[in-house]
């Protein structure tokens, strides 16, 4: 855990726990899993190896994809390359549980100060260090539980920020489906309306010619009867 707090650590230690843990949580597109505390059998934190880091993904990390329904082989995994991370052993369980393109290290490579492979230093460690230290935690299980505790308000409040986003996003479509449908119904309205005004002055015009052709031939008519009878006088 890297310590990234405005508190000096080494002023905490006079008041709190002294003791460390070793911790791992992963970041995923479903949010923060962990965290996963590295102990023995009696609780007791222990330093990682190739072979705690293998044990973490096939009893940890792969239950937890396989109980939210996700394919560990639709994921690319990324990492940065500590050590217990590149053995042998650890890449090749990589390999056989995840999408065999490993991101940070061999496939797609990284450096290793890569914000792209560092998210949790910007993430979660500095606020976890910043919010556990402030508490009174004089033994290893009391740092435990603070950090379980903070790590689920930090997922709650992404929780709630995603939510909220979804929430404006799907307002925003609403909002704009509204339009649209409002502009659409607009231009329906007019292009009715010119269609009747059209039609309306069509048929106007249609009624004047008849009329007038109408009175022509009754002109013609009259015209052709004066002369008939002009005719018979002769």
């Amino acid at each position: 855990m890297h310590y990234c707090a405005p508190v000096n650590l080494e002023k905490c230690k006079n008041n709190h726990c002294i003791q460390k843990v070793s911790i791992c949580c992963i970041v995923e597109t479903f949010g923060i899993v962990g965290p996963f505390f590295f102990d023995n059998d009696n609780g007791e934190s222990i330093t990682v190896i190739a072979e705690h880091c293998v044990a973490m993904l096939q009893n940890f990390l792969l239950p937890h994809l396989e109980a939210i329904g996700a394919d560990p082989k639709n994921l690319y995994f990324q990492q940065n390359g500590a050590t217990v991370r590149t053995t042998r052993r650890s890449i090749n369980t990589v390999c056989n549980l995840f999408h065999k393109v490993i991101i940070g290290f061999r496939d797609i490579p990284r450096l290793a100060s890569s914000l792209d492979i560092m998210i949790l230093d910007f993430l979660l460690w500095g606020y976890l260090n910043e919010r556990v230290y402030r508490t009174d935690n004089h033994t290893a299980q009391e740092m435990k539980h603070a950090i379980q505790y903070k790590t689920a308000q930090e997922m709650e409040r992404a929780i709630q920020y995603e939510t909220a986003q979804e929430m404006e996003r799907a307002i925003q479509y609403e909002t704009a489906q509204e339009m649209e449908r409002a502009v659409q119904y607009e231009t329906a309205q007019e292009m009715e309306r010119a269609i009747q005004y059209e039609t309306a002055q069509e048929m106007e015009r249609a009624i004047q010619y008849e009329t007038a052709q109408e009175m022509e031939r009754a002109i013609q008519y009259e015209i052709a009867l004066i002369n008939q009878d002009h005719n018979l006088l002769h």
